[in-house]
């Protein structure tokens, strides 16, 4: 059974990654009257592969075609048991897709995590610590959620004095998901890590955490779908993170959500130039999409972006290497990105 969307795949003759059809089968799941149209708009596939999709899932009997196009117990057994739906709730998921419904979850979402971040551990100045809103969390999950594929992917948030990984789980319990072991949590911060570790423990949550020092070579395995992190505020230190996000990158469809903040359009260029070095592809950029308590050097705010990872992307500091170059704005004779001109 594992084996069968390979066999598709095969029989397409078709060069994209297994995700690529995994995320076809979970619209099919999720949305049962989608056009082969609205599909293509929504993977990015041309239609006659949507459509040639449909027709091998009839042919393994994942699908019925009586008049209609249609997954049927099968194909809806595969996606619960082997892509990890069977405790979705995909009706309140669904709903989310209303304003109302969504406004409502997220104002649910804040009575919930509102006591945890009260008590968080206070910002490390060291690390460039600087605590983004509780509502800025909610924001990045609500960003994630978008993504129907998200209840199976593996997600590694690369720092998080946010929490945002305490956010995500608290969202997916609500939506009947709570046991994913595919959120981790790697940072230097000791005392932070035993905090979400606490926290996860008594909420139910599975949260993987793990101390890492990013200057180190290490062996980061390439096995998460999303990875998102906040770097230190300097070109150094977005260098380095970036650099190790890529590494812990799965394959080419995986995604990086980098905050960072920059509004001079000298610091802007020197970012886009980083991305282009390293072939990742800007999907989107949401401006002063979070906001903090703290970060004045970057007034307050910075801006997320989405970044595809390409067949081409590459690190520009290897997995096996070390950094020795300073990259907290507290290190002295370092360059920092600041928003004040």
């Amino acid at each position: 059974m594992n084996n069968i969307l390979y066999l598709i795949k095969d029989n397409m003759t078709l060069t994209h990654s297994i995700e690529v059809l995994e995320k076809l089968l979970i619209h099919l799941y999720l949305d049962k009257n989608i056009s082969n149209k609205s599909l293509s708009l929504k993977i990015g596939l041309p239609i006659p592969i949507v459509s040639a999709f449909k027709k091998e899932l009839i042919k393994f009997n994942f699908a019925d075609n009586k008049g209609t196009f249609k997954l049927n117990s099968t194909g809806i057994t595969y996606i619960k048991n082997q892509l990890g739906y069977e405790t979705v709730n995909i009706t309140q998921y669904a709903s989310l897709l209303i304003a109302e419904n969504m406004k409502e979850f997220e104002a649910e979402l804040i009575t919930l995590l509102k006591p945890i971040y009260e008590c968080r551990p206070q910002v490390n100045v060291m690390l460039d610590q600087a605590h983004a809103t509780l509502e800025t969390s909610i924001r990045r999950v609500m960003l994630l959620l978008k993504n129907p594929c998200i209840f199976k992917q593996k997600v590694l948030f690369l720092g998080d004095d946010d929490l945002t990984s305490l956010a995500l789980m608290m969202a997916l319990k609500k939506l009947g998901h709570c046991n994913s072991p595919h959120v981790s949590v790697k940072d230097i911060d000791k005392e932070l890590l035993d905090f979400i570790k606490s926290i996860s423990e008594q909420n139910d949550f599975v949260i993987n955490t793990e101390y890492i020092d990013l200057k180190n070579p290490n062996g980061y395995k390439k096995q998460f779908d999303i990875i998102l992190t906040d770097p230190p505020y300097t070109l150094s230190g977005l260098k380095l993170f970036l650099s190790r996000a890529i590494s812990f990158a799965k394959n080419e469809n995986s995604e990086i959500l980098l905050s960072f903040g920059q509004k001079r359009p000298e610091q802007h260029r020197e970012i886009q130039r980083l991305f282009h070095e390293q072939n990742l592809l800007v999907k989107n950029i949401y401006p002063q999409f979070n906001q903090y308590h703290g970060g004045s050097i970057i007034g307050n705010v910075s801006d997320l972006y989405v970044l595809s990872v390409t067949e081409n992307t590459y690190s520009t500091i290897p997995e096996n290497s070390a950094y020795s170059n300073k990259i907290y704005t507290g290190e002295p004779w370092i360059r920092i990105l600041s928003a004040t001109p």
